[in-house]
């Protein structure tokens, strides 16, 4: 039958009218072994004239579902014929559903389910999703899966996807949430979360993966408890999770599934880890990440301050599911993540210690980073700028002045340079220029009566301010706050002092070069991402990384130790 038919359907462009009564007179022959010879023409290289003829002829005799759904049809090949057949026919869809609503009680549920697969390959599945409601009430439990995830595609019913999640069958409810889509998935949060706790391994890893596209860190620490789970049905579902994230930070954890007893696991994980990392990209473009200030333990969370730029530029919205932290070298799975922006305007003072012609490559360094910071304040931004000397000043310089109750010197007058442009700028860190110093505690109160004057968000950077000699941090603390000022201070060295300042008056404390950090610290008053993570270990080292699409970066390594 078949060669007979290919013979006949290579001259049908030329011979249509006879052409195609030879086929009608095959049909007639045998119906069954032409169905089968149909479908290999159906499914090859010949015209569309002879396809589309061949598809009209199979339907008006009643014979097109039974060709798509003949188990000896491959799917492909009948999802292939069925669009097709739409081109033919733009009603296929609706006569699809249809039968699939007549004959319910007298199809065999394999032919069901074949047809719900054809209509799901079909590109606007969604505009008769509404038909197939009926369905959802099937006797046959696959049915009703499969429907539910047909039905679940473009619908932005959240009433009808908690319905779904009533259901006592898992797979309408693992299929009800594995077919919600972007436009309803944000709407969808609190039930992700609550099937994320369900008793079927399957609704809660594809509640999981939800939550993880949502950009949720719970999901990471969802996946990570589930891999450890006691059924062997999670822990199968927490690698094929895993492997749908394509975070590398789960590999540690497939590693040591790979250990595992259950031997149908083992292949399951090789897949997970070899799609994760088919999915590295190592050209991703970098960003640069920069702890911005030393983690700090806030009860029993540690809590982890980084700020994310890209050429300079902020970098907002990056999802928790985005962000990688390494304690120790190891990755951290229980954690949260804030996004901190404030687009008002500051007045900024930034403290520099005394420098002499021997240490002008360190004035260099200095100015290097404000210059950078400079160009990146927001319009309306005040600036100032001030020195301190490392000794004391010497008695008799001038009428005593009490501020906060804390002696000051009038010969401080004029120490602090207000900066409106880069030339004041260049100019005011100009190491050869004559400019006056203030001892650093003198210096340190002048500048907090300044900014108390602000009526915008005061800072205060302290560059290196570990030069200093009879640092009172009480004082500084006292004179801070009441004058509502956040202190920022970068050390070469640990400096107990100002790490107490910077955190009593919410400002950050970092040891390393000025020239790297200062800029990060600028841009992270503005806009910065606060981590809170839980761990049991003795934290020695943390760096934060972040995957975010194209784009990649990791921050120095901090040593805490």
């Amino acid at each position: 039958m078949l060669s007979e038919l290919k013979r006949i359907a290579a001259d049908f462009e030329t011979q249509p009218l006879s052409r195609g009564r030879e086929m009608r007179e095959l049909l007639e022959q045998s119906p069954e072994e032409f169905c089968a010879a149909a479908v290999e023409i159906l499914s090859g290289a010949d015209p569309e004239r002879v396809k589309r003829y061949l598809v009209a002829l199979l339907w008006t005799n009643r014979l097109l579902i039974p060709c798509l759904t003949d188990p000896a049809t491959p799917p492909q090949k009948a999802e292939e014929i069925a669009a097709l057949a739409r081109r033919v026919d733009p009603q296929l869809p609706a006569k699809l559903v249809g039968f699939l609503l007549e004959r319910t009680d007298d199809e065999p549920p394999e032919c069901l389910e074949r047809i719900l697969g054809i209509l799901k390959s079909m590109p606007d599945a969604t505009s008769f999703r509404p038909l197939l409601t009926p369905l959802l009430r099937h006797d046959n439990a696959r049915i009703r899966s499969k429907v539910a995830l047909l039905a679940g595609e473009g619908n932005r019913n959240r009433t009808w996807f908690e319905r779904r999640m009533l259901e006592e069958d898992p797979r309408v409810r693992a299929n009800a949430i594995e077919s919600a889509g972007t436009a309803v998935a944000e709407d969808l949060r609190p039930l992700f979360r609550s099937a994320a706790l369900d008793s079927n391994n399957r609704v809660a890893g594809n509640a999981l993966v939800a939550l993880y596209r949502l950009g949720e860190a719970e999901a990471v620490r969802g996946l990570h408890e589930l891999a450890f789970r006691q059924d062997p049905a999670f822990r199968a579902t927490a690698v094929w999770a895993m492997g749908e994230t394509g975070d590398s930070r789960f590999l540690p954890v497939l590693a040591r599934i790979l250990t595992d007893p259950n031997e149908t696991i083992k292949p399951a994980t090789l897949r997970a880890i070899r799609k994760i990392r088919g999915q590295e990209k190592p050209q991703a473009q970098p960003l640069d990440v920069r702890l911005l200030a030393e983690p700090s333990w806030k009860g029993s969370a540690l809590k982890v301050v980084f700020g994310v730029s890209d050429n300079g530029k902020t970098v907002p919205g990056i999802p928790a599911t985005a962000v990688q932290i390494l304690v120790n070298g190891e990755f951290m799975y229980r954690y949260s993540v804030t996004e901190q922006e404030c687009r008002r305007r500051i007045t900024a003072a930034f403290f520099l210690p005394r420098t002499v012609p021997q240490q002008r490559e360190r004035m260099g360094r200095y100015r290097q980073a404000l210059e950078t910071c400079f160009e990146q304040r927001q319009t309306g931004d005040a600036w100032m700028l001030s020195y301190h000397s490392g000794s004391a000043i010497s008695p008799g310089a001038g009428r005593p002045e009490t501020l906060f109750g804390v002696r000051i010197d009038s010969a401080n007058e004029g120490s602090i340079r207000p900066v409106a442009d880069l030339s004041e700028l260049r100019t005011a860190t100009d190491a050869a220029a004559p400019v006056k110093r203030s001892e650093f505690m003198a210096g340190f109160l002048e500048l907090c009566q300044e900014l108390r004057l602000a009526r915008v968000s005061a800072h205060l950077f302290l560059l290196n301010p570990e030069v200093a000699q009879a640092v009172d941090a009480a004082t500084l603390i006292r004179v801070a706050q009441e004058s509502r000022v956040a202190v920022h201070a970068i050390c070469r060295s640990p400096v107990a002092e100002f790490r107490e300042v910077s955190l009593a008056t919410n400002g950050f404390y970092i040891v390393g070069d000025v020239l790297e950090i200062l800029p990060a610290l600028y841009r992270g008053v503005f806009h910065r991402y606060h981590a809170n993570l839980t761990t049991d270990m003795e934290v020695r080292q943390i760096q934060v990384a972040v995957r975010s699409g194209d784009f990649f970066g990791e921050s120095p390594v901090l040593d805490m130790g």
